[in-house]
């Protein structure tokens, strides 16, 4: 009597794990956006980033790709970051969102160089798109973010190259406050060089 009633309960409680699994994984494979944000309230942040990024593969919704890109962010996984942002700024509506939402872009971008630079390197490419995002000189832009991982590396092609980046576009019309962070940069990569 003993026996069924051990077994009975072993069988019942793997029946409820199993079912417990099952709905799970059917909540990970129809919704991963809902399982997404799931793990994001958790701390979970690089798994969170790897299911929005399955949503917006299925939908292609940009929206899904932001998140992603915000969640892999977060988990500090530069790989993660790189691809993440990479198809957001490979998406069609990305100029639009990019214009409606400069902000998020501006950090989004920021944080996709220093994160490329870590995980392929410097290359022309790289420099010639951080460069490209520019608005100005503002503060924390893309190519200060370059500038410090170039300098933390002490990488000196790099930073001769975004040198001369720099100094041409120190004979763009800039703002005063502008100019006066390009200064500062080009003096950071000076010393650095030396």
């Amino acid at each position: 009597m003993k026996k069924v009633a051990i077994k009975t309960a072993i069988i019942t409680l793997a029946s409820i794990v199993l079912v417990a699994c099952i709905t799970l994984v059917v909540i990970m494979t129809a919704f991963p956006s809902a399982f997404a944000s799931f793990c994001a309230n958790v701390g979970s942040y690089g798994v969170a980033s790897r299911f929005e990024l399955t949503a917006y593969e299925r939908s292609g919704n940009v929206k899904s790709a932001v998140l992603s890109a915000d969640y892999a962010v977060m988990s500090g996984n530069d790989q993660l970051v790189c691809s993440s942002v990479g198809q957001l700024i490979g998406d069609d509506e990305f100029e639009s969102f990019k214009s409606a939402h400069s902000d998020k872009i501006e950090f989004l971008t920021v944080r996709y160089v220093a994160s490329r630079y870590k995980v392929e390197g410097a290359s022309q490419a790289l420099i010639d798109y951080a460069f490209s995002c520019l608005t100005g000189f503002k503060a924390h832009n893309q190519v200060e973010s370059l500038i410090a991982c170039a300098v933390e590396s002490s990488d000196k092609v790099t930073l001769s190259a975004i040198l001369d980046g720099l100094n041409q576009l120190k004979t763009q019309p800039l703002s005063a406050e502008d100019n006066s962070r390009l200064d500062a940069a080009i003096e950071v990569v000076e010393r650095a060089l030396q």
